[in-house]
């Protein structure tokens, strides 16, 4: 069993244990799995992930548009960034990437691969406890220099990224304590995060998108195949009819269409606290799909997490993603067909 020790300010130190089967992930078998299977789902988180983590309006660099771009270039692939960021930022930065879909703060706005509007999670959210929880927030901004506040359609956060690193530990531990304790009986959920403290409506998290997500993707891939399928029984027909031969073989084409209906390559990404939902998402689809598909829940750096691997940055995780960009899609063999 591996052990640390993690600061969390003023000189106080914990020792934490990593899981004894946590190991860093292998990129020749990620990149096997991903070649070998014709439906992928990639969820990446943003901070941290796919760019460094030091200043709030990191916009994405030119590699990782053309990394994304690549990648959601490929039919087989639905490819997510899931972020606690406002969906004004994601739909500006990723505007040139049609295909990307967006997961704006947690999950709670999503827009799916080609599509041009957001769908709410919560429709009709009421944020009339922020007037409760601003006022606390702004006095823990003037007595922490560094400190800023965030406010978000669904949300309000409080950084303090260029705080003092010991001090702004401490005045977040007190910020959460204090904010729980008047907004305890409101449907909101205080979070603490990496150098934030944030308010969202209950409910909302990461891990609740990506089921949708895995869901959906589940759902299209199903519909496909049926029409795949009705169109091979047709033909089937229509050539019995003209006398080339009974339409046979109609029980197996069904299973195969159906085993064909999920994704069959799912890489989690993620680097903090909010992502551990992304992680038990992704763990129960496997478990639900018993080994039919590969998943892959990475998390950024060695620490604690649900994800039983790691990637030591987030150069590590584009280059990751840039070589799969690489990677032609296998053809599948005609397994419908009489």
């Amino acid at each position: 069993m591996k052990c640390y020790g993690l600061g969390l300010g003023l000189d106080t130190f914990r020792l934490v244990a990593l899981d004894a089967n946590f190991r860093k992930l292998e990129e020749s078998a990620a990149l096997a799995a991903y070649r070998g299977s014709q439906r992928r789902v990639l969820l990446l988180d943003y901070d941290g992930t796919l760019i460094g983590g030091s200043s709030i309006s990191s916009a994405p660099t030119g590699e990782v548009m053309d990394v994304l771009r690549a990648l959601t270039s490929v039919p087989a692939n639905e490819v997510w960034v899931i972020s606690g960021r406002a969906r004004r930022e994601l739909g500006a930065w990723f505007e040139s990437l049609p295909n990307l879909g967006l997961a704006a703060e947690h999950g709670f706005f999503t827009r799916r691969p080609g599509a041009a509007d957001w769908a709410a999670q919560q429709p009709h959210l009421d944020t009339a406890w922020q007037a409760m929880a601003l006022p606390i927030l702004k006095q823990y901004q003037e007595s922490t220099d560094g400190s800023w506040i965030e406010v978000k359609e669904s949300g309000l956060v409080w950084h303090y990224r260029d705080a003092d690193p010991d001090f702004g530990n401490w005045q977040a531990k007190e910020l959460t304590d204090h904010l729980e304790d008047v907004l305890s009986n409101l449907p909101v959920e205080v979070t603490a995060g990496s150098t934030i403290v944030e308010i969202k409506p209950q409910g909302v998290s990461k891990g609740v998108a990506v089921e949708s997500i895995l869901e959906h993707a589940a759902a299209a891939a199903s519909e496909a195949a049926a029409a795949a399928e009705a169109a091979a029984a047709a033909a089937a027909a229509a050539d019995a009819a003209a006398g080339g031969g009974a339409a046979n073989g109609e029980g197996p084409r069904r299973v195969r269409f159906a085993e064909a209906a999920a994704a069959e390559f799912v890489l989690c990404v993620g680097d903090d606290r909010s992502d551990e939902d992304m992680f038990a998402a992704v763990e129960l689809h496997s478990q639900a799909r018993s080994g039919s598909c590969r998943v892959f829940a990475c998390v950024v750096g060695q620490k604690p997490s649900r994800a039983p691997l790691y990637l030591n940055d987030h150069h590590e995780v584009v280059s990751l993603l840039a070589r799969m960009g690489d990677v032609a899609l296998p053809p599948r063999v005609d397994s419908f067909t009489a």
